[in-house]
């Protein structure tokens, strides 16, 4: 007798159909109705009728099932807990960042976790934070790092992470449109107004944070659409031909380079805060735990590095 047999049989009890269990088993009828038959064998009774119209318990698989059901949660339980309290815990905890994050947080976080917990694996998915919600929603994500946009957030926890400054990236090229503008400090956010910036759309994050400081300024921008890749993106500024609102985790690449200013956006402040999320149903296990542990430990080290600038970073 083995797990697989008595989820096979109370699977099949629900659904009233090896076909229908089979479909949501994700596995081939024949295995199911092999795995029942040598179960049945093994106990030396039938525990299932079969007839045109399905599968039924019979008297025998009646008595049986309340006890197969317990037996299978016990033993589930047992290796949820065994995972748990083991020294070095495992399993796949699958991560949602935006690319400007993941620019940044991805490599470091990733070789923190192989070296401290080779059982972890860890998968990544990177793009606009409305498409991570989405995931999330649908369960493909178990943990965002992302800022809030216009998604809904029913049934999500939000845990604040950091609160991240927002700049303006603009070419450091002597001979560019925006030379002049390099040669700035810093720049006030109504004076956004005078250029074309890119940002996303306010369905995302970027876009939805400067829809609350244009209704909070009064001030309108003229928003240019950005390129699906923030690689491209941030290419076409350093080599003068725009200009982009970004944390500096988007551009701190070419920032290191000397290829571009980061020109902090003032009068007021600009910033977003970034929050760790997932689903208040989502069941935490000593994996994920570790995982959360290693992103705020890594963002820290990353605001230390001076990498991601924040609010509690001096200018």
């Amino acid at each position: 007798m083995n797990t697989r047999q008595l989820l096979y049989l109370i699977t099949c009890a629900r659904t009233g159909s090896i076909a229908a269990a089979a479909r949501e088993l994700d596995i081939a009828q024949p295995s199911i109705s092999q795995q029942l038959a040598a179960l049945e064998h093994e106990l030396k009774t039938r525990l299932l009728e079969r007839d045109h119209k399905g599968v039924r318990l019979t008297a025998a698989g009646q008595r049986f099932l309340p006890v197969a059901s317990t037996a299978l949660q016990q033993l589930e339980g047992a290796k949820v807990a065994l995972q748990e309290s083991a020294a070095d815990p495992f399993g796949r905890v699958v991560i949602g960042m935006t690319q400007p994050t993941g620019n940044a947080l991805a490599i470091p976080l990733f070789a923190d976790i192989n070296r401290r917990y080779p059982g972890i694996e860890l998968d990544l998915y990177t793009g606009l934070s409305s498409r991570l919600y989405e995931q999330l929603r649908k369960g493909e994500v178990d943990v965002l790092v992302c800022p809030e946009d216009a998604s809904s957030h029913m049934g999500m926890v939000s845990e604040p992470l950091l609160t991240e400054r927002l700049f303006l990236a603009v070419s450091t090229r002597a001979d560019g449109d925006y030379a002049q503008l390099a040669s700035r400090d810093s720049l006030r956010f109504s004076e956004l107004a005078n250029y074309q910036v890119m940002y996303t759309s306010e369905q995302d994050s970027l876009g939805f944070r400067v829809a609350q400081y244009e209704r909070l300024t009064g001030v309108r921008l003229q928003r240019q659409i950005p390129f699906g890749q923030l690689l491209t993106s941030m290419r076409y500024v350093a080599e003068g031909y725009g200009l982009m609102i970004c944390s500096t985790t988007a551009a701190y690449p070419q920032v290191h380079q000397g290829e571009v200013k980061l020109l902090p956006l003032i009068e007021p402040d600009m910033t977003r805060q970034m929050n760790l999320v997932y689903l208040h149903e989502y069941k935490q296990n000593a994996a994920f735990i570790r995982v959360v542990e290693a992103i705020r430990q890594q963002c820290q080290q990353l605001v230390d590095d001076g990498i991601w600038v924040t609010t509690e970073t001096p200018l």
